[in-house]
This record gives C-alpha cells, sequence and structure tokens, in this order.
C-alpha cells in the first residue's frame, strides 16, 4: 500500500513538473525566513524557560507531564501535548533551547504546505499556490515561527481539523474522522480557544451523518470511525483528566473552567473578560473582522487592511453565489464560511485585548481567500490577470516593507546564557540566591541555564530562612530603573531577614541589563 501510494506521488510530480518545482520554491522559501538566525530572532523569556524546565526533567528524570502551560486568565492549564512535542528536539539539541524553536519553525513551514494544500484541494492549483506563498512571506507567521511557545503550531492542528473533515465529506470516507479527532485535541491543547473549532466540526459531523444515511453504504463503519475519533480525542485529553482526579489537586482545572464559563458570569470581573451573549458582542464583530485580514495579510497596515476586508468579503459573496447559481463548490464554499463565521463571532465574545496569537485556529482563511480572488482574476483573460499579478505583487512589496528580519535581533537566548555564566562565575562556587527585577518577564529562563550548568539557585524559604538565605543575592534588571534595595519581591525583600539588611556589594552592567550582587550588612562588619 505504501509503495502504491509513493508511485502516484511520483506520477503526479511527473505530470506537474512546474507546479512542484513552484511548491518547492515556496517551502524553500519559507523555511529559510523562519530558521535563518533562529538563535539571535527566537523569544527566549519566562514562559519558553518555564516550559524547557518541564520538559528537561521528563527527559532528565522521567517526571511524567499531566498538565501543560496555564492560561493567561481563568487559572487554567492547558493540555501537555506541546511540552511532548518538544521533548525530542530539546534532546536531539543537547537540552539547548534551539531546539523546540527549530520545531516550531518546521511546523511553521509545514503550515505553508497546509495552506497549498488545502487551496488545492478546495478549488485549484492556482489559489493553493497564491494562498501558500503570501502565508509563507507574512511578517507575524514568521515571528510566531521563530519562537518555542505552545500557541504556534496551532494553524497547522486547524488546518488538519479542516481538510480531514473536507475529505471525509467530499468523499464519504469516515475513515478521515480519525484525523479530525486527533488534531482537535492538538489544537485545543495548543490554546484553548480552539474550542471555537468544535461548532464547525459539529456542523459538518451532522453534514456527513446525512450524507451517509443517504447513501445507505458506510452507516456502519461512520458510526465505527466516530467513536474511534471521539476515543483517540479523549485518549489525548486524558492527561489532564488524570491531574484533576489526584486527590491533592481536587479537580482544579475543571473548577477553574467551570467558575470561568459559568458561576463568574453576572460579576463585573467576568463580564471584562468573556461575554457570552452574542448581542452585546456585536459592537466588536466587525473590528476583529478586520483585525484578521489587516494582520496577517498586509503587516498591520490598517488602510490596505480594511481594502483586502472588501476584497475577501466580496470573494465570499461571489464563491457562495457561484456555488449556489452553478452547484459547485458548494461544499468548499460552506467550509470557508462556516470556519470564518464561528471564528470571527466566537472572538468577538472575549471582551478584551485580542492578541495576534489568538486568531491562530484561523488565520490561514485570509490567505485563502485572497488566494481564491486572485485565482478568479488569473482564469478569465490576459488584462484581469495582470490586474492579479500587480495586486499580488503588491501584497508581497507590503509584507517585504515590514519585513521582521530587517530588524535587529534581539539576541535573548544569548544575552540569557551569558548573564548566567556570568552569575556562575561571580559566585565563586558559593550557593547564592537569585532574583530578577523586570516588568515584562520571570527568572525561570535564567533559572533553566543556572541549573542546566549545575549552579541551581537556593530558593528562600519563609519556613527556613535560616537554612535558605545564603550570604550573596544576584539580582538581574531588565527595566530601565533599577533600585534593588527595598523592592517587594520576595526573592530580594526576603535576603534582608534573619542575617541583616541587604547592601549592594558590587554592580556590573551588559548590554542594557544590569546585575547587582547584594550582601548582608553585618558581612561589612
Amino acid at each position: 500500500m505504501v509503495a502504491a501510494e509513493m508511485k502516484k506521488f511520483f506520477d503526479w510530480i511527473l505530470k506537474n513538473k512546474f507546479e512542484f518545482a513552484i511548491l518547492v520554491l515556496i517551502l524553500a522559501t519559507a523555511a529559510f525566513l523562519r530558521l535563518w538566525r533562529i538563535s539571535d530572532y527566537m523569544t527566549f523569556l519566562g514562559d519558553e524557560g518555564r516550559d524547557v524546565i518541564v520538559v528537561k526533567n521528563l527527559i532528565t528524570k522521567g517526571d511524567l507531564i499531566f498538565i501543560g502551560p496555564v492560561t493567561s486568565i481563568g487559572n487554567m492549564y492547558l493540555g501537555p501535548l506541546y511540552y511532548y512535542m518538544i521533548a525530542p528536539f530539546l534532546a536531539l539539541w543537547h537540552l539547548n533551547p534551539v531546539g523546540p524553536s527549530v520545531m516550531v519553525a518546521l511546523i511553521g513551514t509545514a503550515t505553508v504546505f497546509l495552506t497549498y494544500l488545502t487551496g488545492r484541494l478546495f478549488f485549484s492549483k492556482e489559489v493553493g499556490i497564491f494562498a501558500s506563498s503570501l502565508y509563507a512571506i507574512a511578517p507575524i507567521p514568521i515571528i510566531y515561527s521563530h519562537s518555542s511557545w505552545n500557541p504556534n503550531p496551532m494553524p497547522f492542528f486547524a488546518l488538519l481539523v479542516i481538510i480531514c473533515l473536507f475529505l471525509a465529506l467530499k468523499k464519504i470516507q469516515p475513515f478521515w474522522l480519525l484525523g479530525v479527532g486527533a488534531s482537535l485535541a492538538f489544537v485545543l491543547q495548543m490554546h484553548y480557544l480552539g474550542f471555537l473549532m468544535f461548532p464547525v466540526v459539529l456542523i459538518f459531523w451532522f453534514l456527513l451523518l446525512f450524507r451517509t444515511l443517504k447513501t445507505k453504504k458506510t452507516i456502519k463503519s461512520f458510526f465505527i470511525y466516530s467513536f474511534s475519533s471521539l476515543v483517540i480525542f479523549a485518549v489525548l485529553m486524558s492527561p489532564l483528566l488524570i491531574f484533576d482526579l489526584k486527590p491533592e489537586h481536587k479537580f482544579l482545572n475543571f473548577n477553574s473552567f467551570k467558575t470561568f464559563f459559568f458561576e463568574r458570569q453576572a460579576t463585573e470581573a467576568h463580564l471584562s473578560t468573556v461575554n457570552l451573549n452574542p448581542f452585546n458582542a456585536k459592537s466588536r464583530i466587525l473590528p476583529i473582522y478586520e483585525q484578521l485580514f489587516t494582520r496577517f495579510l498586509v503587516a498591520k497596515e490598517e488602510w490596505y487592511g480594511r481594502l483586502a476586508g472588501i476584497i475577501c468579503t466580496f470573494t465570499l459573496a461571489f464563491i457562495s453565489y457561484f456555488s449556489i447559481k452553478e452547484k459547485k463548490r458548494r461544499l468548499e464554499a460552506c467550509f470557508l464560511i462556516i470556519w470564518l463565521l464561528i471564528g470571527v463571532l466566537g472572538l468577538s465574545l472575549y471582551q478584551q485585548t485580542i492578541f495576534d496569537h489568538y486568531f491562530g485556529f484561523l488565520n490561514p482563511i485570509p490567505f485563502l481567500l485572497i488566494g481564491i480572488f486572485l485565482w478568479i482574476l488569473w482564469r478569465r483573460n490576459f488584462l484581469f490577470r495582470g490586474v492579479a499579478v500587480s495586486f499580488f505583487g503588491l501584497l508581497i512589496f507590503i509584507n517585504f516593507a515590514n519585513f521582521p528580519l530587517k530588524s535587529e535581533p534581539n539576541y535573548q537566548l544569548k544575552k540569557t546564557k551569558f548573564i548566567t555564566e556570568e552569575v556562575i562565575k561571580l559566585s565563586e562556587d558559593r550557593p547564592f540566591n537569585f532574583a530578577l527585577m523586570a516588568k515584562n518577564n520571570y527568572d525561570d529562563a535564567y533559572e533553566y541555564f543556572l541549573d542546566l550548568q549545575g549552579h541551581k539557585p537556593v530558593v528562600i524559604d519563609n519556613q527556613n530562612l535560616d537554612l535558605t538565605i545564603t550570604d550573596q543575592l544576584f539580582v538581574v534588571c531588565e527595566d530601565e530603573i533599577c533600585q534593588p534595595l527595598g523592592y517587594p519581591k520576595w526573592e530580594i525583600a526576603g535576603f534582608s531577614k534573619e542575617k541583616g539588611l541587604a547592601l549592594i556589594d558590587k554592580e556590573w552592567k551588559f548590554e542594557g541589563i544590569r546585575l547587582f550582587r547584594l550582601i548582608h550588612g553585618k558581612q561589612m562588619e
């Protein structure tokens, strides 16, 4: 069977040499833009440090992981699939955090391929080429493909959900539901906004059931594969349940989820976060719709974003009319419309700032719609082809004008590693406490490298101050104003207890970051 599929693949290449060459060029470009100097451009802050600490313990100690990262709201935890995904790459790179970032870059490149595949399956090779070309060079997908962070692979798995659903319906082959169940679990564990894929899946599951009943051939296999898909989904989500079932956790995740969505609806705090009444969210629908096209298609250029939104709305209307009148590609049109509408309406219920990564389950749609628009022009005559090429060139120009690789790298990984090496050298192999002063960061990134090099800082324990307060405290300051003495953070304030007030012994500066060594006042006596 594998040999037969490989033969089909090579036969396809021989018949479509030019298309295959263009696809290879697109993917090579996408890979280059995501992997080039990745260690310099990648983000490595507290969240990334927290993740590699957890995965390092899995690799070196065999500590199984049952929950993933905590969400920014609601005290809910994601599932651990992302941690298991990055584990092989962290191990292959000898515990260097670059490894997981490479994984995300490769998944980002694979997302470009799935964008091409979706466009080709739904409409034509031209749609796939146009859409994937623009996705390959779009600044925001490139930025989010540079770093290891759990929301970043979500577009890849969202596209897998859509492709598997489409193949199940198009060919009435329930076997593809297995891919839907697995991919949906991954989407949900990358970010809880993946819940907005559930209505999409349910709508097309019922449509598949209806089509299956009409054929009267595959109804038994439909229910077998539907149940199997549900089992796959449940198994992949089961670590969260196992975590909640442990007596010491007291259903933490379940209770947080229930409280956030149901028990706090009447409180002002909850309403400021999410409002489940769609009528109260109507004023946010159009801005979110515009943001989707502005942020991803035209690199946040607002005027061009509005134009792109209008063009894509026209494209949706055109393919809807065409599908009704000509009775062609009705299923394809339904997929795009339902996926887009549910996504935008769902995001409008969220009452606070919509960050770029919140669109992860939805962001391939603008590229597919603009690809369809360009294809509509391309298939007419020479004049319209010229318009298509000109508009395509304009989009390329806008994206390259805002290209992220034109900016100086952040060197976060390099700086973090250098600072930790300096702390180890300055500690003179004596125990030390450690603290970070930063408005938008926390110390797990530094602690990862300190621990990796065998110099894990002593954590100050309020119950054992005399045993956990050392003779020196190293404070890294990333803020503009650095005044460690009197700083309210526990790691600094606690250092002054038991052994006298702290004093600044020495200070160093490294590329905008300041490092202090604090000692106790009585050490100076």
